[in-house]
Formats: C-alpha cells, sequence, structure tokens
C-alpha cells in the first residue's frame, strides 16, 4: 500500500534520496509514443523536432526552455521572442 505523502523532513529526504537514484519518464505525449516501434512515428517526431520557429528547431526550443539555469531562458525569450523582464 502506498504511503501517504507528507511534508515531514524525513520523509522529504526519502524523496530526495529515491528520485536521485531513480530516473522518472514523464507521461507526456512523445514519451507514451516512444514506447511505440513504428517507423512512420519516428518520421513524424523527427520531423516536429527539426521544424524550426523564431530561429531555433523544436527540439532547440525543448532544451532551451526546461533548462535549469532561468537566465538562459530568459536570454533565449529575449533574443528570439522579444520578450524581456519588463514584460
Amino acid at each position: 500500500m502506498a504511503e501517504d505523502y507528507s511534508p515531514e523532513r524525513d520523509y522529504q529526504l526519502r524523496i530526495a534520496e529515491l528520485t536521485s537514484k531513480f530516473t522518472y519518464r514523464g507521461d507526456t505525449n512523445y514519451a507514451k509514443i516512444d514506447r511505440i516501434d513504428h517507423a512512420g512515428i519516428e518520421e513524424f517526431k523527427r520531423s516536429v523536432m527539426e521544424r524550426r520557429i523564431k530561429g531555433r528547431t523544436v527540439d532547440e526550443w525543448r532544451r532551451t526552455l526546461t533548462h535549469k539555469d532561468d537566465g538562459v531562458v530568459a536570454a533565449a525569450l529575449a533574443d528570439h521572442l522579444e520578450i524581456g523582464s519588463d514584460v
């Protein structure tokens, strides 16, 4: 039986320990279709990820927007989309 969530320190430390040891596969739509071995699906994914939008490929945007450094994200938004912190 699953343990209920707890904000207690010991519980949070255990969560941190487990997440550092095991990778979590998010169930995004791409994660779901990655489970299917089909050449047409692979070609579709490749064509989408290579599509260029505002000077970058979709895959480049994905990596940039999920970057751990907020400065990298902010710089990309400012440079490519003219979105700044003053908006």
